[in-house]
């Protein structure tokens, strides 16, 4: 994907998780290799590998959460 087009979309995402996820494929991008963005906090080499390959098989739409099974969690205004 055009370097352009991430930063546009890193611009104007609101949720941190694919904010984050777009910015690895930017240092990759850099040519920072995986293991070196996966020594950053909370980030293993191959999660960066695969946000990269989620991206190239699913567009931006693919840096996001996939819809999952179960009850949705209440927030603790409403326990």
């Amino acid at each position: 994907m055009d370097r352009p087009v991430l930063e546009e979309a890193w611009k104007s995402e609101k949720d941190f998780k694919v904010r984050e996820r777009i910015l690895m494929v930017l240092e990759l991008q850099d040519g920072l290799s995986s293991y070196k963005i996966g020594r950053q906090p909370k980030c293993l080499h191959f999660k960066v590998l695969y946000w990269k390959h989620r991206l190239q098989e699913e567009g931006l739409t693919g840096l996001h959460d996939k819809p999952r099974s179960g009850r949705p969690a209440k927030s603790l205004a409403e326990k």
